[in-house]
């Protein structure tokens, strides 16, 4: 109560156009996710799979220049590494059915 008390109506309508800013951008950016989700007609749920949410995370973090993948670098130097990665994995996975070990994988 303090907080608001010793604030000017000044700041507090600051804050509150501020909060209505976030929202719009927020909003915003769900519609452009929107679009391309309705454009390659991919079920909804897709936004529920966890490497969905870490892909909005790390575009979050790199900001505004990250530069758009080429279909190139899509289908043919990241899809090869994540092969090689998923394909050193196999050895591991085996001899943890030998040991009685579980392997837990975010794919």
């Amino acid at each position: 109560m303090d907080k608001f008390a010793s604030q000017t109506p000044e700041e507090l309508t600051t804050g509150f156009a501020k909060t209505k800013q976030k929202k719009k951008r927020r909003e915003d950016n769900i519609r452009y996710i929107g679009k391309w989700f309705y454009g390659v007609v991919i079920s909804f749920n897709t936004a529920t799979i966890p490497s969905f949410q870490q892909m909005l995370i790390v575009i979050g973090r790199f900001g505004e220049m990250l530069k758009v993948p080429s279909p190139y670098e899509l289908s043919e130097t990241f899809l090869q590494k994540e092969v090689e990665t998923k394909e050193s994995l196999k050895p591991f996975k085996k001899s943890c059915v030998v040991s009685g070990y579980a392997l837990l994988i975010n794919t």
